[in-house]
């Protein structure tokens, strides 16, 4: 499958070492999507806790104690704003697009073995940009349950 030969081991071994890195690298980008989704959901848990602490103040020290502590999570989510939007601009535009040239095949007459291997490939594009639409719209949802709790 090679265009040169690959009978010398030392040929063999670099070229299994380089496929070895090529899937680590690939392994390590979805570590990333995992990352930014821990850290939307840490976000979403802050704001949790502190709309149930909201509830339970009662004196205006409790008050003091809980807009430090909103100010610690808006700072954090601002903080996390700037260091991957251009993370989940980059993932989500290039799953999207594995996503959509993916589904090609499906749409013409192919194999049965061609479209499985494009399904599969489709169908981890969109797990993948699940993997950070789930989180953010949980803290979406978060942010409108804790000004939920805040206008009671």
């Amino acid at each position: 499958w090679y265009p040169f030969s690959t009978d010398l081991p030392i040929i063999r071994y670099s070229l299994y070492l380089c496929q070895v890195l090529a899937i680590l690298q690939t392994g390590l980008c979805v570590t990333v999507d995992i990352m930014v989704g821990m850290m939307l959901w840490y976000t979403s848990a802050g704001l949790e806790i502190l709309a149930t602490r909201v509830k339970s103040v009662n004196d205006e020290a409790d008050l003091d104690r809980c807009i430090i502590e909103h100010q610690r999570i808006i700072n954090f989510a601002r903080e996390m704003n700037h260091a991957v939007r251009f993370l989940i601009l980059k993932g989500n535009a290039t799953m999207a697009l594995a996503a959509i040239c993916g589904a090609f095949p499906l749409i013409y007459h192919q194999p049965t073995l061609v479209v499985s291997q494009f399904i599969l490939f489709v169908v981890c594009g969109l797990l993948r940009l699940y993997l950070t639409a789930w989180p953010a719209d949980d803290l979406a949802e978060m942010v409108r349950v804790f000004f939920y709790f805040l206008k009671l």
